[in-house]
């Protein structure tokens, strides 16, 4: 079982959290720092939740004592807003999950559910560093390892030294790193979850204190993501593509690194607002989608060039997968405009697929046939008899009715139908669709109308054969 620590006074955050991660960690509160670091040193944690300010331990002390921990420990900062300086101390250590005092709940459930998604991701890459390591072990490629405590020598964290890094070409590690990374932008679709997992993924692999993520908004690019930077430096920020990194980008088409734009004013002002070494350009299909920014490695170290190479490649991968996301929401809207004007139509909407089962109904088609949403994915003879032989036939016949009348013996209703077979680009049968209007009213009145019209047609009768009986009587 996952051991997450809390380290402050709050025994409601405490609870919150115990009652938001259920029976899948073990929760701790330590109220001292001394206390904190003693628990950490005796056994593994897996998530630590810094409730700032505590007791004991100065802010450099902190840091210090937390950076042998921090390449396998998940943390998440809780602070009062206008104490950005932590932030900042932190931030440069790699910590980027921050919570804003006063909490709520449903904040704290959705950072605990990103740190959780931040863990699973951390112990899949140790998983590809322990292959690359017992892969490049054969090539004589020299290791070193991260400090940490020895009583959990499983979690400890390699990495190459400089110019003998696992990311080139030709390992394993590199293989396996692009294969696992593009598997999980696969299967995901939202935009927030992908940003977040991109930004985790880049952060976590290079070991940066800085990721942003900017995409193309009219002509302008802004910030999508980002971890390393706050909210107020975020704000507001927008960048033109005529000047600056953006042009760069459009002009050269290739990865830009700070080194090669010495003395160019405009692009060094948005690499230091950006605090970023690197920029990675997202192209798809000739179009510059946005960038990937990268800052500083939490070493000191530079880029190597199999890294550069490594974090374009990963960067190609983003850019197909946001590229798909954004078409996604934009499918995602025009659906969801199409469902509020199908269900604000006078009429009833219907829809089966080609197995015969209901994929959709509007409210006014509940409301005629006085049924519920629980009868989407149902046959659609759950509608009706009436509704479900009209439905059948146009799906077999492959024409519909058109203003076809009929009696709905359930609700005591007549109705006005028109059907007509779905066929996709292909025209290959998907369905049938169905709109009516419960015509009963109408009839009510027409009924009326019948009524009145025979009432006046019998007065003029009545009234004639008066006329023709009286003029004899007259005469006689």
């Amino acid at each position: 079982m996952d051991t997450l620590l809390i380290l402050g006074t709050e025994r409601k955050l405490e609870e919150w959290v115990g009652y938001l991660v259920g029976e899948k960690y073990l929760v701790y509160r330590k109220e001292n720092f001394e206390e904190a670091m003693e628990f950490l040193s005796s056994r593994p944690v897996d998530i630590l939740i810094l409730d700032l300010p505590f007791r004991g331990g100065r802010m450099d002390e902190v840091v210090e004592e937390l950076s042998s921990f921090l390449p396998e420990l998940t943390v998440i900062g809780v602070m009062e807003k206008g104490r950005e300086e932590w932030e900042e101390e932190l931030g440069r250590k790699g910590v980027n999950l921050w919570l804003e005092k006063p909490l709520t709940l449903k904040a704290l459930r959705r950072m605990l559910s990103l740190a959780e998604e931040r863990l699973k991701l951390k112990r899949e890459l140790k998983t590809l560093n322990l292959k690359a390591i017992s892969s490049n072990n054969n090539h004589n490629h020299s290791l070193v390892g991260f400090k940490n405590n020895t009583n959990h020598l499983e979690k400890k964290s390699v990495y190459l030294e400089k110019n003998t890094s696992l990311n080139s070409t030709s390992t394993p590690y590199y293989q396996e790193t692009i294969r696992k990374f593009s598997k999980a932008l696969t299967y995901i679709l939202d935009l927030p979850r992908l940003l977040d997992l991109v930004t985790t993924a880049f952060t976590e692999i290079f070991e940066v204190n800085k990721v942003c993520i900017l995409f193309k908004d009219a002509k302008n690019y802004r910030i999508e993501s980002a971890i390393g930077l706050r909210d107020e430096e975020l704000e507001g920020l927008i960048f033109s593509r005529n000047r600056g990194i953006f042009a760069w980008l459009i002009r050269e088409g290739r990865i830009l690194t700070r080194g090669e734009v010495w003395g160019d004013e405009s692009i060094e002002r948005e690499l230091n607002v950006l605090g970023a070494e690197v920029v990675l350009p997202l192209e798809i299909k000739g179009e510059l989608l946005g960038a990937i920014t990268v800052g500083k490695k939490i070493t000191g170290e530079k880029f190597s060039s199999d890294e550069l190479k490594l974090l374009y490649t990963m960067a190609n991968y983003s850019a197909v997968a946001f590229h798909n996301s954004l078409v996604y929401k934009r499918l995602e809207s025009q659906t969801e405009y199409f469902r509020f004007v199908l269900e604000s139509l006078p009429s009833g909407f219907l829809s089966v697929d080609g197995e015969g089962k209901i994929t959709w109904m509007n409210r006014k088609a509940r409301e005629i046939l006085r049924v519920d949403d629980r009868i989407l994915g149902e046959n659609v003879g759950k509608a009706g008899s009436v509704i479900a032989d009209l439905i059948l036939r146009t799906m077999e016949e492959g024409k519909g009715f058109d203003r076809k009348e009929v009696f709905l013996p359930a609700g005591k209703k007549t109705l006005g139908v028109t059907t007509d077979p779905a066929k996709n680009f292909n025209g290959n049968k998907m369905g049938a669709v169905m709109f009516f209007r419960d015509l009963t009213p109408v009839k009510v009145e027409e009924k009326k109308v019948r009524v009145k019209e025979e009432e006046v047609l019998w007065k003029r009768i009545a009234e004639g054969v008066a006329h023709e009986v009286r003029n004899p009587l007259v005469s006689i």
